[in-house]
């Protein structure tokens, strides 16, 4: 019994989107800070 309107539909695309973002900022975030202090 999972019917969604489109309205939170349209919310939860939203809200994954930021997740994926977030996640792959977290990914590069070690490669970032090698960049800026190499070696560490």
């Amino acid at each position: 019994m999972c019917n969604l309107s489109l309205i939170d539909k349209r919310r939860l695309n939203i809200l994954n989107v930021k997740v994926e973002k977030m996640s792959s900022y977290l990914r590069a975030l070690p490669k970032i800070a090698d960049d800026l202090y190499p070696g560490s």
